[in-house]
């Protein structure tokens, strides 16, 4: 086939793929080619019947490799390339034109996909802007418009893609039939009756007869429900012994942590004296320390505590008993069995007390940092 007999068929081609594209846009079919006709910058491209005439076609080397900034061999005066990949390969852009201003049909003569990408990766005035700024998969025997627009510098997507076909969802074709026969159709929903399971790989909605059942496994593959809490504020938790293997129950007050405070004094020795204060959050006892230092030191922080109506606590609100958190010429020490600590039992105390905090001595550190550890009692 000569390059002027393959050029006729497929500007037939384009066409009626043009008159296809300008639908959706809202424009005719001949306005789209009258885009082209200027992209093409003469009239010569058009003859007296409106049909477009192209004299230049060029047929690269076959891409081997996914592509960035594509410039064959006589680029500058084509207008169909006849593309070809060995593989599915990417094309991220071509190289721009001089003169600002070229069209080009993309026809993939191959076997292989080729996808063109949007915006990415090539330089970017030789990069791609395709329809709804996502990627576009140039199938086999199909072709592609492309028009660059010298105001973004890029080179549109007019049209193409895959090799056409049905477009509206409802003439497609086979949409009644079952084609995944491991599922239910809709209409075998029909056929259950009370109990009856006639698929019985499914957990049946009438295990769930109320409002905030669940459903456990009593065994492999044997759904059992689990009924739904017999009050308000009970935890899901783990139960072997439960039959679904889960249970509500009372939420659990055993909860741990830690009140952590830091003493930091910048470029100097931290002073003695009043540090500031927490307020409880919530019931806890305090159940051991740990005070730790940015050097080795030799310091004691006291412990305050009194309730909200006597704020701020005073020295004669200590509860540390003889238990100060102490450091003697060390970083770090600790004491996770309190005795002499205030309160019964020891260390205890309510929502909205409050703690303060008080450096008694220190002769190195820059920073104390004192951790209470608590456990939660309701």
């Amino acid at each position: 086939m000569s390059k002027r007999t393959y050029a006729v068929k497929e500007i037939e081609k384009l066409q009626r793929r043009v008159t296809e594209l300008a639908q959706p846009l809202g424009i005719g079919g001949g306005a789209l080619l009258q885009t082209v006709q200027h992209a093409l910058d003469g009239p010569e491209h058009l003859s007296k019947s409106g049909a477009l005439i192209v004299r230049n076609v060029i047929s690269p080397a076959q891409l081997v490799a996914n592509t960035d900034n594509w410039n064959p061999t006589d680029l500058a005066t084509a207008e169909i390339i006849r593309v070809s990949t060995d593989a599915s390969r990417n094309l991220t852009g071509i190289s721009a034109p001089a003169s600002g201003f070229q069209a080009l049909i993309l026809a993939n003569v191959g076997a292989f996909d080729l996808v063109l990408k949007h915006n990415v990766t090539s330089t970017a005035a030789n990069r791609l802007y395709c329809p709804n700024d996502a990627d576009m998969t140039l199938q086999k025997d199909s072709t592609a418009i492309l028009v660059y627009d010298a105001t973004t510098t890029r080179w549109r997507v007019i049209g193409g893609g895959g090799g056409g076909g049905v477009t509206d969802h409802g003439a497609l074709t086979g949409l009644g039939d079952d084609d995944h026969t491991q599922y239910a159709l809709d209409t075998d929903l029909s056929t259950h009756s009370g109990a009856v399971d006639p698929h019985t790989v499914y957990i049946l909605e009438s295990l769930g007869d109320d409002k905030g059942d669940l459903i456990g496994f009593s065994a492999d593959n044997t759904p059992v429900k689990v009924p739904k809490a017999a009050s308000d504020g009970l935890t899901l938790i783990s139960d072997a012994a439960a039959t679904g293997g889960v249970k509500w129950d009372v939420p659990s007050t055993s909860l741990t942590g830690e009140i952590i405070v830091v003493v930091d004094n910048g470029s100097a020795v931290v002073t003695t004296g009043y540090k500031g204060e927490v307020r409880v959050p919530f019931p806890l006892q305090i159940t051991g320390w740990y005070l730790t230092a940015d050097q080795s030191t030799t310091a004691v922080m006291d412990v305050w505590k009194d309730v909200d109506a006597n704020f701020p606590p005073t020295v004669a609100d200590t509860i540390t008993g003889s238990e100060k958190p102490t450091l003697t010429a060390v970083r770090k020490n600790q004491d996770l069995t309190l005795t002499t600590w205030a309160g019964s039992p020891v260390g205890i105390c309510a929502t909205g007390d409050w703690l303060a905090f008080n450096v008694d001595s220190n002769n190195n550190a820059l920073r104390l940092t004192l951790h209470l550890l608590y456990t939660r009692t309701a």
